[in-house]
């Protein structure tokens, strides 16, 4: 009990003390800091960040920001061509010419394998090549009535006569008496078209047949 006693009048005492202690520190700190012998306890760590400045001018614009009206004029033009050339594509191909025609149809054949149908599509570019050139009804004929008409055709000069006669008589048969070519004569007759159709190509045009 008087160990208790004397602990909490020592605990006491050393309160007493404290506060006197820190009563008569006020009045001296006061006088120090207005006389600005110390810091104010703010400003303590202050000398550990850099300080801040004023900010005096503006964040300039952006390229895209400066620029914009020229890329939006740039942009209408490119938009602006390429609707050009879209419609300049969209045009229609011109039709392809008796001679294309002719020459594809040609090639075409050159693949069939059966010698029937082979030399019906060889001698049918020809007809239907001379009627789209030369306004000349072949494809209504007969060969021996289209030759004799092709005979007195301005439009054929003596060796086209001759080649349009061999083509068409090899044709003939091949298509009618069951005749297999021969190993020259299927390379011949298509030899013979191209050479028809493109030296008629190659001459000058009138258009002009006897009829």
């Amino acid at each position: 009990m008087k160990l208790y006693q004397t602990a909490a009048a020592f605990a006491l005492a050393a309160g007493t003390a404290f506060a006197d202690a820190t009563q008569a520190a006020q009045p001296q700190q006061a006088a120090q800091l207005a006389q600005g012998g110390a810091e104010a306890p703010s400003n303590q760590f202050a000398h550990l960040l850099p300080p801040i400045e004023d900010v005096t001018g503006k964040i300039g614009a952006g390229f895209w920001e400066a620029n914009w009206h020229y890329a939006l004029i740039a942009a209408i033009v490119v938009l602006a061509a390429a609707a050009v050339l879209f419609f300049i594509l969209r045009k229609k191909a011109p039709p392809p010419t008796p001679y294309e025609i002719a020459t594809k149809r040609l090639a075409h054949a050159e693949k069939v394998s059966d010698a029937k149908e082979y030399a019906q599509e060889v001698s049918q570019s020809v007809r239907d090549y001379i009627e789209a050139t030369h306004k000349l009804p072949a494809p209504e004929r007969t060969t021996e009535e289209f030759l004799e008409l092709a005979s007195k055709a301005d439009a054929f000069d003596g060796e086209q006569k001759a080649r349009l006669e061999k083509i068409l008589k090899l044709a003939d048969m091949a298509k009618f008496a069951r005749h297999s070519f021969r190993e020259n004569e299927r390379a011949e007759i298509l030899k013979e078209s191209l050479d028809f159709v493109e030296n008629d190509h190659q001459k000058p045009k009138d258009n002009t047949v006897e009829k």
